[in-house]
């Protein structure tokens, strides 16, 4: 009876407590949850959460060895690895836009199959489709691999709190979150630029705060051209040609965020209105291809009229303005925190990213010292047992331990199998020891802002090599 009356008591206290007290409470507890741990993107990897976890499960499970298996078996991995909690259906859609390349410059994964593209984004069946790692998975997102601290969920260690790329890829990815009081919406941007701002921050001079680099929009199958900064604003223009004596419009392009349904019901509205008289859809595997035809006189007409130049790509929607980053941000520690814009970003980024570098110097030191160590301490044990200084045939541990202890040796040593305990295996650690020696020397010799750029000058090597195509018009 008593646990009876508790109950009521707790529920009348329950029924009284203020709407403020559960706004300032329960409502701001779950709020933050939204926001720390599915909704905005950290600056570290530009990855959230649930993200985060697919791409885990990539480099942990039937993926890591670059083979390609089923987009379900990676949900698999994800809900099992990962532990994913937030069911198959979104674990498939957020997949498949890690794996969008004309999205994401930075994509982590590759689609075999219908997986989309910019003027039709919507991937098929993911039944029939097949996933693995793409070329920038191990390039940029398992730098400082064995740096990374990780989430501790359900008595297990799972994700890490953030990857560790040399560039914030969260500007070169398109991507979107929304949360309670707080959204997060960024333009790609060219991760050429940014890698340029980036490098620019580390050889400044100390209190430099303005730079010359441009950080331009980039989408894969946008021409760098087609985006025009106009009175401090950008905007993407798509690609047209006129025939007047054919009253014909050839499109070849559109603006970025336009696709084939969305223009197609725009030309049906000309049509209903007769501003237009027809049209032919001639795309094919994501090439655009439009010939919009006028009725007679008309087209040459509509050119005469327009003295701004832009009256005739405005009626079909052929020049977009980008719409205003929204830049709020996890930082480093899980904090949520607001930037003006995607400069700030990168200088954030870069202060934050040094300091990384910082504890690489440290463990690189540590590991090569180490190494070095065990080779002196090996090549010691090798040289001794063949001079018949030190016999261990027939001995056991116990009657040898004193030798090793009077010759500083770790009883590990005595592991070592025979056939490595020879004059041959002595002269190649020894030769290892050089090599480990000028590698120790070059490292401690070479600050962590050096070691920054070395990297950042590396990537952009990488990336024009491997996309010249792309930047093949890109003058730096």
């Amino acid at each position: 009876m008593v646990k009876k009356t508790e109950n009521k008591v707790i529920i009348k206290k329950d029924i009284q407590k203020s709407i403020t007290d559960f706004l300032n409470v329960e409502y701001l507890n779950y709020a933050s949850n939204i926001v720390s741990d599915r909704a905005i993107p950290s600056i570290c990897d530009g990855f959230k959460p649930g993200a985060r976890k697919i791409v885990h499960a990539m480099f942990e499970g039937s993926l890591k060895n670059g083979s390609t298996s089923k987009l379900l078996a990676l949900v698999g991995d994800t809900m099992k690895i990962s532990l994913y909690a937030h069911g198959d259906a979104s674990l498939v859609g957020t997949t498949c836009t890690l794996a969008k390349a004309f999205y994401n410059f930075y994509n982590p994964l590759e689609i075999e199959g219908q997986g989309g593209y910019l003027r039709s984004p919507e991937a098929g069946a993911p039944r029939y489709l097949y996933i693995r790692k793409s070329k920038y998975a191990d390039l940029v997102y398992k730098t400082d691999y064995d740096l990374l601290k990780y989430v501790f969920e359900e008595g297990d260690y799972v994700e890490p709190e953030h990857y560790l790329p040399i560039v914030p890829t969260v500007l070169s990815n398109t991507t979107m979150g929304i949360a309670n009081g707080y959204s997060f919406h960024s333009n790609a941007w060219n991760p050429v630029d940014v890698l340029d701002y980036c490098l620019e921050i580390l050889k400044s001079k100390k209190g430099v705060e303005k730079f010359k680099t441009v950080v331009r929009p980039y989408l894969r199958d946008i021409p760098q051209d087609n985006w025009k900064l106009e009175s401090g604003q950008w905007y993407c223009y798509g690609e047209w040609k006129t025939n007047q004596a054919k009253d014909l419009m050839t499109i070849t392009n559109l603006p970025s965020d336009t696709t084939y349904v969305e223009f197609e019901k725009l030309l049906n509205r000309l049509c209903d209105k007769q501003e237009i008289k027809d049209y032919k859809d001639l795309s094919e595997d994501g090439n655009v291809h439009y010939e919009v035809q006028f009725f007679k006189g008309q087209l040459a007409k509509e050119i005469k009229s327009d003295r701004s130049g832009k009256r005739l790509a405005n009626k079909f929607k052929l020049i977009k303005k980008l719409p205003d980053d929204l830049l709020w941000l996890l930082d480093e520690n899980g904090k949520l925190k607001y930037f003006k814009d995607r400069y700030e970003v990168i200088r954030y980024f870069v202060n934050w990213r040094l300091s990384v570098y910082v504890e690489r110097k440290k463990k690189l030191v540590k590991i090569l010292e180490e190494k070095y160590k065990n080779n002196s301490e090996l090549v010691k044990f090798i040289e001794l047992v063949c001079k018949g200084k030190l016999k261990i045939r027939n001995r056991s541990k116990v009657d040898i331990k004193p030798d090793m202890d009077a010759q500083h040796l770790p009883m590990a040593l005595l592991a070592t199998p025979m056939s490595k305990v020879t004059i041959e295996e002595r002269d190649e650690l020894l030769k290892q020891n050089e090599e480990i020696k000028k590698q120790l020397e070059y490292i401690k010799n070479t600050t962590e802002k050096q070691m920054y750029i070395n990297d950042l000058e590396l990537l952009k090597r990488s990336l024009i090599k491997d996309d010249f195509q792309l930047f093949k018009n890109y003058v730096k």
